[in-house]
């Protein structure tokens, strides 16, 4: 799948740098009762990007909790644990993105921990203007150092250093 999105790319490592996962605060990103995110997300930086290379970003959407708990406590296992993006990442210099869903909000009935897929968020959660959507453009626009105004905008530079993320 990686390479039908970016092109040819290096083997993936044996393991990842367990230093490389970082939980961060998604709250800044969206109100957590609104959005249905949890507190928690994970981003995977390696070293090569953390200190400046130029890299990709990946964001990895996926609901439950299993994925997500494979790719955070299995990183030093086998190429035959866990989704492997991070493992790419690691070899291309790709940061992945892992936002994450949590337990329904006492307003939001959003099954267990998966994204919103038929309007629980409101009528636009498909949409560039759905509050899950809007978490995540943040989390990108922070990533890259820009800031948009809305979702028509065009970005302005701001503080894209790993540290600036790390909430």
């Amino acid at each position: 799948m990686l390479q039908h999105f970016y092109g040819p790319l290096n083997p993936p490592a044996d393991a990842v740098v367990r230093s490389s996962v970082q939980l961060f605060d998604q709250t800044p990103f969206g109100d957590v009762h609104k959005t249905g995110l949890s507190k928690p997300g994970m981003v995977y930086i390696p070293a090569s990007c953390a200190a400046g290379a130029e890299c990709k970003l990946h964001i990895s959407l996926h609901g439950g909790d299993e994925p997500w708990i494979d790719e955070y406590e299995l990183v030093q296992s086998s190429k035959s644990h866990g989704l492997s993006f991070n493992r790419w990442a690691e070899t291309n210099k790709m940061v992945v993105l892992w936002p994450k869903c949590g337990p329904p909000a006492d307003t939001l009935k959003i099954s267990g921990t998966n994204w919103d897929s038929y309007g629980e968020t409101g009528e636009d959660f498909d949409t560039k203007t759905g509050v899950q959507m809007v978490a995540i453009r943040r989390m990108i626009e922070t990533m890259a150092g820009i800031q948009m105004d809305g979702p028509d905008s065009y970005p302005t530079p701001m503080d894209s250093s790993p540290q600036a993320f790390m909430v």
